[in-house]
């Protein structure tokens, strides 16, 4: 991940401090087509009702709750 103009390893690596090392960059952002492709699966499912975690279901006045 590139954070702060830093490279951070996402997994722990065994190499000594300071070593010199060659990095092949890819950025893994979505194409346009695969995003669309995966927006419209994201609706499918919603309006599936398949999102369903579970979990407590938060009523309109919890909500919009307001200190």
């Amino acid at each position: 991940m590139y954070e702060g103009g830093v490279f951070k390893p996402q997994e722990p690596v065994e190499l000594p401090e300071r070593t010199l090392v060659g990095l092949h960059v890819d950025s893994m952002r979505p194409r346009p087509k695969e995003r669309a492709a995966a927006i419209d699966e994201w609706n499918r499912l919603s309006d599936a009702g398949v999102l369903n975690s579970g979990g407590w279901k938060f009523t309109r006045d919890e909500l919009h709750e307001r200190d």
